[in-house]
């Protein structure tokens, strides 16, 4: 009986395995996601349409598209991704577009199956008139354009450039984006993209490049023009042969054509901007959420907070660091996950985000308040001070289940005079036990236990091993980022001492390039947002200097202290790391 018992359990747990298992690599659609490659788009111009669908759908019907689109061109792909052991089917369908005409169109809702995309509108204008009477009778040229023209220190300037051929070219070249006057930091925004268009009743294939660029210094920023050489093939001459496209060198003239230079006004932090670390962005949206979903805090049950921070026009190292556990009741203890940023290059510009969660489990039953979370930034589309908040939050804390249910008991007191009455007790018949039976169990129990602690010491011994390995690589690896550290340290030490804001910064970037070598910060608040206090007051306060109009004193002591600080608690960090690590986990 209890064997069949245990088999019921087992299979009905590997039933739930595989239903686990089947919805999370071939789950139901989850929707449809419909994205446009260019937002501005004219007459005579192509662009791309990305659907894609999550888990499995039907095949998609494009007839409805056909009334105000051309469909130049149709793929399909599939791709299959596991991140944590969560398998993600996702179907893409790509589709190259011709507007039929201008006006604001509407690209359909489109049928895949029992599920369909959401519509969505795109404007078309006219097509745009040339920039110079000479591009009538050019075969290949470059244009730029620069968006905004006045933008504010560390908030993102769109850089675009586009190449117009009317001919074949082979063996191009462009040269890199380079910054003549200032100090900013460079991104490209994806891959490039390529349509057709018409200027002055000539026809032109163009590919489109973007950049997304972070200046760091207020004042004047100069963009250098960027030189594009390229083979001219000759239509007299090309080949139709196909063998011949690989055995005939190629012959044409080589051009060289350069794109215009751009000045960009940079504008230091406003004096009004009350935040404690700068973010200007196009939009930023604190968002939150519970597991369980609407929570239930019970004494000694674990409820997960997760803050997510979305900005459009920021880095993922500009974000900063959104819950603090210090400022929790110490009814809720409190055991923080490691950040996850994220940050995505769009053709619109950078979209980052910055998830942290936290575990709280409460100690004790009551009424408590989660402070509120407020984040200042600058919205650079309407020019003024935003604050991107979740407000305050009164928990109340159930006592436990087993304080509920099971009550301590009361012990009465008893005389020592008392006498216990007997309670009449059934004779119970003695039990026949059968005299070979007790050696065969006793054999099976020793058996049973020896390699159970045969299997336990392989085990314990295999994970010693494990642990010694790993203590030994990471060992090798900090001697190794110890020594790459000495001589930025050495630096940013000797500018401290002198107040040297220019080169404290120079020596700091390229610390926390050898300390964060996978991923090095790209900027002084990045810098402190990994840090944290003190570093991060000091860096904001270094960085409010050198992006100000005013001549102001830095004094280098205060940064050069909590460097050392956040050093020597780094260093106490990962010698107890191994010992410490989920401690508090196993306690509970």
């Amino acid at each position: 009986m209890f064997i069949t018992a245990n088999k019921g359990i087992m299979f009905k747990q590997i039933g739930w395995l595989w239903i686990l298992f089947f919805y999370s690599a071939y789950g139901f659609a989850e929707g449809i996601d419909v994205d446009i490659n260019r937002q501005q788009i004219q007459e005579n111009e192509s662009f791309e349409v990305t659907f894609t669908a999550t888990g499995n759908v039907g095949t998609p019907d494009f007839k409805p598209l056909s009334q105000d689109f051309e469909i130049l061109s149709q793929a399909q792909s599939n791709q299959v991704t596991m991140i944590n052991r969560d398998y993600t089917n996702q179907m893409i369908w790509r589709l190259t577009l011709m507007p039929k005409h201008k006006g604001v169109l509407t690209i359909p809702e489109i049928d895949f199956g029992n599920t369909h995309s959401s519509a969505t509108q795109i404007t078309v204008t006219a097509e745009a008139a040339s920039n110079s009477n000479d591009d009538k009778n050019q075969t290949l040229f470059l244009e730029v354009d620069v968006e905004p023209k006045t933008a504010y220190v560390q908030s993102q300037i769109i850089y675009t450039l586009r190449l117009f051929r009317s001919i074949d070219i082979a063996n191009a070249s462009l040269t890199d984006l380079k910054i003549g006057e200032g100090d900013a930091v460079v991104q490209r925004l994806g891959e490039d993209i390529t349509y057709r268009t018409q200027r002055n009743n000539k026809q032109y294939a163009v590919v489109e490049r973007k950049y997304a660029i972070f200046p760091q210094k207020s004042g004047t920023l100069h963009i250098e023009p960027l030189t594009l050489q390229a083979q001219l093939l000759d239509a007299n001459r090309y080949s139709r042969s196909t063998f011949d496209s690989f055995f005939t060198q190629t012959t044409g003239t080589t051009k060289k054509i350069t794109s215009d230079a751009v000045d960009v006004t940079v504008q230091p932090i406003p004096s009004d901007f009350t935040g404690q670390q700068w973010l200007p962005a196009k939009q930023l949206v604190l968002q939150e959420d519970w597991s369980p979903n609407p929570p239930k805090f019970k004494v000694g049950e674990p409820v997960t907070r997760t803050i997510t921070l979305n900005a459009n026009g920021l880095t993922a190292g500009q974000l900063p660091t959104l819950m603090n556990t210090g400022h929790l009741p110490v009814e809720l203890k409190a055991y923080p996950d490691q950040a996850k940023p994220n940050e995505q290059m769009t053709s619109s510009g950078v979209i980052s985000s910055r998830q942290e969660k936290i575990a709280m489990i409460p100690s004790k039953a009551g009424s408590y308040t989660l402070p509120a979370i407020s984040i200042p930034w600058w919205n650079t589309n309407t020019n003024q001070l935003e604050t991107a908040t979740l407000p305050a939050q009164t928990i109340e804390v159930a006592p436990s289940a087993e304080a509920t249910t099971n009550p301590a008991p009361i012990v009465q007191p008893t005389s020592v005079n008392a006498t216990p009455q007997a309670t009449p007790v059934a004779p119970t018949p003695a039990p026949v036990i059968a005299p070979s039976s007790t050696p065969a169990l006793t054999t099976v129990t020793v058996e049973s236990s020896f390699w159970q602690w045969v299997s336990g010491c392989l085990a314990l011994g295999w994970f010693l091993t494990l642990l010694v390995w790993a203590w030994t690589r990471h060992q090798a690896q900090q001697v190794r980022q110890t020594n790459g550290q000495k001589k930025p340290l050495y630096l940013l030490q000797q500018a401290c001492r002198f107040n040297d804001a220019i080169q404290a910064k120079t020596a700091l970037l390229a610390w926390a390039k050898t300390h964060w070598q996978d991923r090095p910060p790209v900027s002084l608040g990045d810098i402190g947002v990994r840090c944290g206090e003190p570093i991060q007051h000091e860096v904001q306060t270094l960085n409010r200097l050198l992006y100000s109009q005013q001549i102001t004193e830095w004094q280098g002591n205060t940064l050069w202290e909590a460097v050392q600080a956040y050093l020597r608690t780094q260093t106490q960090r990962k010698s107890v790391q191994t010992t410490e690590t989920l401690a508090p986990l196993f306690k509970l």
